[in-house]
């Protein structure tokens, strides 16, 4: 479910050897089936869940986000305190006082910058999104208001209540505009079309209305409850309403069935907003009301919070997907790459979930990105056992007791274009700056290893570089392709290519046994050491004389951006952060725990993987989720992209090579 158009170098099936035909490859790229059958499309992931925010002994019962789903506001619908996180971080930012009783409705304005809650002392409450200081009260209706709802331009604001009444604000001066009435029982959910010209609006009378916001006039009133006892009795409530995103269809969810005491039928239906046509009926399920709908950004997809979080196909109407969730509300970012639920299970403690949308449904992972797979035959060493030349071939892994290089756009069916055998179980690779040099670690027969330098294009050793105590973990190139570091086995080398010397070697404050990462900065200046448990160090890199240490604490590998400006790596805690390269300053954190695999383009993408064998696409310089692929069947040990960034390679822990195609931003 990507939300968002996205342009496409190919579509290809994934099979277990797909031959990618490419004349260049870094511009358009087809595929052609071999002769070996396809494969069966892979499973849908297990485990769609990014996060779990820390949990609660009070139930969570209404929640709103914002800012692509970096903010998340949440209450408890008996008690006045509102909580604001930082999802990014997992923690509560802080909690607002002002409500003097419970909190029943929370929306955040398109812009993220304004909250606007709604409660049981009969006020509306607008507060400042980012620092939680309130900017003014709407007071006026006589009861409890149980929903607000604002316009995408952020200027008009609606509230109705238990008074059976709508009132429509000024949202820059909170200045009452009109009240609207109609209906005969408490209006529970409100949506304002994204013209601004229409209101829908549900209640416990057991109708879905719709007005002009322009004249406050009453257009159209659905029956949609249709209880056949007397009114009073038993209330079949319509409960839930969201208008399309293109402003042409309106949801609307009732309760039809309570013939045995509790509700035994939901069903929401999609009508044309202009015309009242029931374009399509979804029967929601038993249980639980339903307390909230939302349409996906691209309005193919509708999600529903009914005691668990469903999701549906509109077109076809097909049920996509149910979380047992115990969810008792729900909210989707504005980019729809993120959906939290409010989980209350019986007897236990509150919890907020982070899901994400796209993996949430089987159709969103088509895999039209999918370029071509490669079954290896090999297991992956560890997180840096792929490479990729910047010529765009090969593509290099290193799995078991061997190095392959491979030609993934190979006309023919051959993509193996040779086999190293090593000595030891699992290497270090990394490929020269100019694409002719394989630098790779091997173990000798006194059980310590050494770098061997191969040509790219033949495997012929044609150097190497003497050997470290134990175990290489990490080679790294300068830029200039003049200098290579290898680190392991407590030490830290740093060699002169063009003769084969070395130039130094790093011992002081090094741990024999432990992995240590290295980096040059995109200018060759600076060697970066980093390892989770010590100070980020930094070292001169022609001369190893230290410059500096900065104050934070990097395991994995490390990956500048291009201008040498920011740093990408894991913290102690596993979180993906970006850092100030210079200062060592938090940037942003991405909304993703520990991960295996971790690679960073030119044109400002991360990729990263998660164990249920799906790989996201970020924004670096927003840290937003950009994309969601799957295919492999379990964890992703490796990922690299192209040096153009339109290819995305992954390396999994089954041991296929798969190949992406990046979709482009925006």
């Amino acid at each position: 479910m990507a939300w968002k158009t996205v342009t496409l170098l190919a579509i290809a099936i994934a099979i277990p050897f797909t031959t990618v035909n490419c004349s260049q490859p870094s511009t358009e790229l087809t595929a052609q089936e071999t002769t070996k059958p396809p494969s069966s499309q892979a499973e849908e992931p297990s485990n769609p869940l990014i996060r779990t925010l820390s949990s609660t002994s009070e139930a969570t019962g209404v929640i709103a986000t914002a800012q692509s789903g970096k903010l998340l506001a949440s209450a408890n619908r008996t008690k006045p305190e509102i909580r604001l996180w930082d999802v990014t971080a997992g923690q509560i930012k802080t909690t607002l006082a002002g409500h003097t009783g419970g909190v029943r409705s929370l929306f955040i304005s398109p812009d993220g910058n304004i909250l606007i809650s709604a409660g049981e002392d009969k006020t509306i409450k607008l507060w400042n999104a980012n620092t939680g200081q309130l900017i003014r009260t709407l007071t006026g209706h006589s009861q409890g208001v149980n929903t607000v709802a604002m316009s995408q331009d952020g200027t008009l604001l609606a509230s109705g209540s238990q008074d059976k009444t709508i009132k429509l604000w000024n949202a820059k001066t909170g200045a009452l505009i009109r009240t609207l009435t109609g209906h005969t029982d408490s209006v529970l959910s409100l949506a304002i079309s994204p013209d601004r010209t229409t209101l829908a609006s549900t209640s416990q009378d057991e109708t879905l209305r719709i007005w002009n916001l322009g004249t406050g006039k009453l257009e159209q009133t659905y029956k949609d409850g249709g209880s056949p006892y007397p009114p009073g009795f038993i209330t079949y409530t319509v409960s839930a309403v969201a208008i399309s995103p293109d402003g042409k269809l309106v949801a609307s969810a009732s309760v039809d069935d309570v013939s045995k005491g509790h509700i035994e039928g939901n069903t929401i239906r999609i009508r044309n907003l202009q015309t009242g046509e029931v374009v399509r009926s979804i029967a929601a399920g038993s249980g639980d009301v339903v307390n909230a709908i939302a349409f996906a950004p691209d309005g193919e997809t509708l999600i529903a919070s009914v005691g668990e979080v469903k999701l549906w196909n509109l077109k076809t109407g097909e049920l996509l997907r149910t979380l047992t969730t115990f969810s008792d509300a729900i909210a989707l970012s504005d980019d729809g790459q993120i959906l939290f639920s409010a989980d209350n299970p019986y007897g236990q403690d509150s919890q907020i979930r982070v899901w994400d949308t796209s993996a949430l449904t089987a159709s969103s992972l088509n895999n039209a990105q999918l370029l071509g797979t490669i079954d290896s035959e090999t297991t992956p060493a560890r997180d840096d056992s792929l490479a990729i030349s910047p010529k765009g071939q090969p593509v290099v892994t290193c799995g078991g007791s061997q190095v392959k290089a491979w030609n993934p756009w190979n006309r023919s069916s051959k993509h193996l274009l040779y086999s190293v055998s090593l000595d030891s179980f699992g290497c270090a690779i990394a490929i020269s700056p100019d694409g002719k040099t394989l630098a790779v670690s091997s173990r000798t027969q006194e059980a310590s290893d050494v770098v061997k330098l191969l040509d790219i294009n033949t495997g012929r050793v044609k150097t190497t570089l003497s050997k470290h105590n134990d175990t290489i973990t990490a080679l790294a190139f300068s830029p200039d392709g003049n200098t290579l570091v290898s680190s392991g086995g407590g030490q830290i080398k740093v060699w002169n290519l063009p003769t084969g010397d070395l130039r130094y070697a790093l011992t002081e404050g090094i741990s024999w046994g432990d992995r240590y990462s290295v980096a040059v900065t995109p200018n060759g200046q600076t060697l970066y050491v980093g390892y989770q448990q010590q100070d980020l160090a930094l070292y001169d890199l022609q001369t190893g004389k230290p410059q500096n240490t900065l104050p934070i604490q990097i395991g994995g590998k490390l990956h500048f951006t291009p201008d040498g400006k920011a740093l990408v790596g894991q913290d102690m805690t596993g979180k993906v952060v970006l850092l100030n390269a210079q200062t060592g300053e938090l940037l942003s954190t991405l909304l993703v725990d520990r991960v295996n695999a971790l690679a960073l383009s030119e044109d400002g993408k991360i990729a990263t993987d998660t164990e249920s064998g799906l790989i996201k696409l970020w924004d670096v310089s927003t840290g937003n989720l950009l994309h969601t692929f799957g295919g492999h069947s379990g964890p992703v040990d490796s990922l690299a992209f192209s040096e153009n960034g339109k290819v995305l390679t992954s390396f999994g822990s089954e041991g296929m090579l798969k190949f992406w195609s990046i979709p482009e931003k925006g």
